[in-house]
Formats: structure tokens, C-alpha cells, sequence
């Protein structure tokens, strides 16, 4: 009695991983996680640089991932065993078990910390180079979101709200009516 009522206090304040907030929550950031994946490559390709209301655009994508470990340490899980995890400790173990670490160093803006520091893609002395070169290692570290993306999609098909497979091959073109008799 004494641990379910533990058990019980713990999760105040919790989100439930598969109710409506928590995965419109993922949703967004599904978009955003897509939208990073495509234009930082690109950008670090090309020597693009964000530039004005895209600078500050990419920033708050990065804040609302830096919210999102935040909740992510207050989001309940489900077990192997299919059990809804309450507990906020094992939450926080489970969290920093791996997830954490890869959402962490995708979170840092490391644009912003290349520009505070003045080090620019055409200096190549020897330390700056090498700097430069671990900050572009940094940057393709964003693209782990796209795991994250992928268990996101991977939970969306477990908890029947889509099938993968039938977006994947669905016809491009309506299916023919039915012959009228």
C-alpha cells in the first residue's frame, strides 16, 4: 500500500507518453527535426549561413529541443513489458541511459558559439583549423535527431496511429471508382 501510494505522488506533474500534448508535442518537433536535416547539411555544404529571421528562427528550433529535455525528464515511459514507468528517478536514468546525451549535443548552437568566438571557415591556422573542423563534427551530430525522428514514427506505427507501411506504398494516383452497374 505504502509503495503505490509512492509510486502515486511520483507522478505529479508527469506527461503521459501516448496522450494528446506529448505527441503533438513530438509532432512539431518531428517537422523541425526534418527541417534541421535538410538545411544543415546543406548549409554546411554550401558555407550558407542563416542570416537574420532564419538566424533566430534556427535558434528557437534549438531552444524548443533544450525544452524538450526538459520534458522529456517530466514524460512517464513504457517498459519492456509494456508498463507505464511513474517513477521520476528511473524516468531520469532512463533518459540519461542514452537519449539525453545525443539530444544534449544536438541541442548546443554551435553557429552561434563559432561566431562568439570569431572563428570564421576561411582561417586556417593550425589550432583554428583543427577547431573548425571538430565544430563541423558537432554540427552532423544534429543530424542524430533523425534517430530520434525514426522512434518517433516507429511509436506512431506501434500505437496504431500509423502505418508505415501503407504510406509507403501508396499509389500516387486515387484508386479508380468501382464500375457502376
Amino acid at each position: 500500500m505504502e509503495e503505490k501510494d509512492r509510486d502515486s505522488k511520483s507522478c505529479v506533474g508527469l506527461f503521459d507518453p501516448s496522450l494528446g500534448f506529448r505527441l503533438r508535442w513530438d509532432m512539431a518537433l518531428a517537422i523541425i527535426i526534418i527541417y534541421s536535416c535538410l538545411v544543415g547539411p546543406y548549409r554546411m555544404a554550401f558555407k550558407v549561413p542563416a542570416l537574420e529571421g532564419w538566424f533566430v528562427f534556427e535558434l528557437l528550433c534549438d531552444a524548443l529541443f533544450l525544452v524538450d529535455i526538459c520534458l522529456n525528464f517530466n514524460t512517464a515511459y513504457f517498459n519492456q513489458d509494456d508498463i507505464l514507468v511513474t517513477n521520476r528517478r528511473q524516468i531520469a536514468l532512463n533518459y540519461l541511459s542514452f537519449w539525453f546525451w545525443l539530444d544534449l549535443l544536438s541541442t548546443v548552437p554551435i553557429d552561434l558559439i563559432m561566431d562568439s568566438i570569431g572563428l570564421e571557415a576561411g582561417d586556417s591556422s593550425g589550432a583554428q583549423f583543427k577547431l573548425l573542423k571538430l565544430t563541423r563534427l558537432v554540427r552532423l551530430i544534429k543530424l542524430t535527431r533523425l534517430a530520434k525522428l525514426q522512434a518517433f514514427f516507429k511509436k506512431l506505427e506501434e500505437d496504431d496511429i500509423v502505418d508505415l507501411n501503407t504510406m509507403r506504398y501508396y499509389p500516387h494516383k486515387p484508386p479508380p471508382p468501382p464500375p457502376s452497374n
